[in-house]
């Protein structure tokens, strides 16, 4: 039953971020300005989350995105699913407790979601150099916020997780 419950929570957060983040982008959409964060919900599933468990919170909060979204169904789920599967493979070289692992984690997976979320979607506007205009700098303004958020982040959601009882420093040994 713990791990339910740590599932469920984790989710939770995930969608409370997806609100957040809505609500920012709708604020800086007078800029012309879109912040991409998608490496934040999966990060504390990588680190700190069985596999199976890491892949079923990455694969749910993927489907409730490509819900919500305007795009082709299953695209953030292929996005997701693939950057999890990288991570994954590096699991045993990246240390959980190295501050500077965690970010470029974070921002290597932010980067190749954006770049394949772009590639995907903007299919008939690859060739027009204002596309990548926008796409470079939102890219570097969503790089930018995440170096700076995505420790806190990981601290804030294993807060929340201690707030339920749910521990996973037990866990981190079975890595």
């Amino acid at each position: 039953m713990n791990e339910d419950r740590r599932t469920l929570v984790i989710l939770a957060v995930n969608g409370l971020l997806y609100f957040a983040l809505n609500q920012v982008n709708a604020v800086l959409a007078p800029l012309s300005l879109h912040l991409s964060l998608d490496a934040l919900y999966l990060l504390f599933a990588f680190l700190y989350l069985k596999t199976n468990q890491g892949l079923l919170i990455g694969f749910l909060t993927a489907l409730f995105i490509d819900a919500a979204l305007p795009v082709p169904f299953g695209v953030h789920t292929i996005l997701y699913f693939c950057t999890l599967a990288a991570l994954l493979r590096m699991r045993r070289e990246l240390r959980r407790d190295n501050p500077r692992h965690i970010v470029l984690a974070a921002f290597w997976s932010n980067f190749f979601i954006m770049l394949g979320l772009s590639l995907l979607v903007g299919k008939g506007l690859l060739a027009q150099w204002d596309f990548w205009l926008r796409f470079c700098s939102d890219l570097a303004i969503s790089q930018l916020l995440l170096i700076f958020l995505v420790r806190w982040w990981v601290d804030a959601q294993r807060q929340v997780l201690l707030l339920w009882d749910i521990d996973v420093g037990s866990e981190l040994q079975q890595f």
